[in-house]
């Protein structure tokens, strides 16, 4: 399987692009970029789908135009589908940015498994940053949002934000079996072996 990351300048977000043989995901498109455009056409022959990890404004600036070019399904946690279309929840209006509603098509729970094409991802909810915040689990991959970053978290200031529900994702994500190669919403890729150890945020709550 192929991964690229889109960085965005703007906020500093990673969008990534998962192609195999039958199947190819688009994860949090922040704006509609050239590589996004080109990664749709050549995989017009594939089931597409579009997730997201939160739904607040700078994950989704792009989802409503993939959605539109590739005709893929929308896929976000159940408890952040509102925030797809609400700019209040979004936080879209309190940055007075413009960023076009799209509508969920398919409302994630934890532990749910998806498979598009011939890529399984597993959902794991992980609220604190977001009510409906999720990480999807491709193989050895965890794309974490703004759940997990490298020896950082994601704030939860904003509306639906939960510090205790964040210690709690937090204790989860140290209780899992394994091990991952963690791709963040924001900054450079880690290791979920490295941030059990090193994660301020963690040992704080060991």
């Amino acid at each position: 399987m192929k991964l690229i990351t889109v960085n965005t300048p703007f906020m500093d977000v990673n969008t990534y692009l998962l192609e195999s043989d039958m199947g190819a995901i688009i994860i949090d498109p922040a704006q509609m970029t050239d590589e996004i455009k080109l990664f749709i056409k050549e995989n017009a022959n594939k089931e597409i789908a579009l997730l997201l990890t939160h739904s607040h404004f700078d994950h989704i600036m792009g989802a409503a135009e993939v959605k539109r070019l590739s005709g893929c399904k929308v896929y976000v946690g159940a408890a952040d589908a509102e925030g797809l279309i609400n700019p209040e929840l979004n936080l879209s209006e309190r940055f007075c940015i413009n960023c076009e509603p799209v509508e969920g098509d398919c409302l994630l729970e934890d532990n749910d498994e998806i498979t598009i094409g011939d890529i399984k991802a597993k959902v794991m909810h992980t609220p604190g940053h977001s009510k409906g915040s999720v990480c999807f689990i491709v193989g050895d991959w965890m794309f974490s949002g703004d759940t997990l970053f490298r020896m950082s978290v994601g704030r939860t200031d904003f509306i639906g934000g939960d510090k205790s529900e964040q210690n709690a994702t937090l204790k989860r994500l140290c209780e899992i079996n394994g091990d991952y190669d963690v791709y963040p919403g924001h900054g450079p890729a880690t290791r979920l072996s490295f941030e059990r150890t090193y994660n301020p945020y963690i040992k704080e709550i060991l």
